[in-house]
């Protein structure tokens, strides 16, 4: 079963949660794209790739780094994480061009049917974590409708009459 925070976050308030995160104990960034099998491990969610930003990165503690499942995809030539067997956040960016914010999300799941099609839990301290994040995301971000909204963006969407998109 999938857990998730849907929120809108200008770059501002995507670093202040990112840091506020980062409280509840060591963290790493993961791409959700590698040359390899390794994941490639990033310094923040704020990352730039050829100019643009990129809006997909997983977020993991240190001590799962390990545990986390990558795919190859050939037609591609990357490798991707696997969310489902995976014990990450995934850490959807708001994508923002200045008239239109779209909403952005964490997302994480608490288990998955194995090859044995029985299902199976992802470890309780990674479960624990996962929701602590949500949790604290919630907190620290305002009700927007059915979604969260961060200082910077309400005050964006206040003053400009720009446009929320899911």
């Amino acid at each position: 079963m999938g857990q998730q925070v849907n929120f809108y976050l200008d770059h501002v308030d995507t670093v202040a949660l990112e840091q506020t995160i980062r409280t509840l104990g060591p963290l790493l960034v993961l791409h959700s794209r590698s040359p390899g099998s390794e994941p490639r491990v990033l310094e923040s969610v704020s990352i730039e790739e050829n100019g643009q930003p990129w809006l997909f990165v997983h977020l993991v503690r240190p001590e799962d780094l390990q545990a986390v499942v990558t795919r190859h995809v050939p037609a591609q030539g990357y490798w991707t994480i696997d969310v489902i067997k995976s014990p990450v956040i995934e850490f959807n960016r708001c994508f923002f061009d200045g008239t239109i914010l779209r909403r952005g999300r964490l997302y994480y799941v608490d288990g998955y049917y194995n090859a044995h099609q029985t299902w199976e839990d992802k470890a309780d301290s990674f479960q624990q974590w996962a929701k602590a994040v949500l949790t604290r995301a919630k907190k620290v971000l305002k009700k927007h409708k059915a979604d969260y909204i961060g200082t910077g963006a309400d005050a964006w969407l206040s003053s400009s009459g720009g446009k929320l998109v899911t």
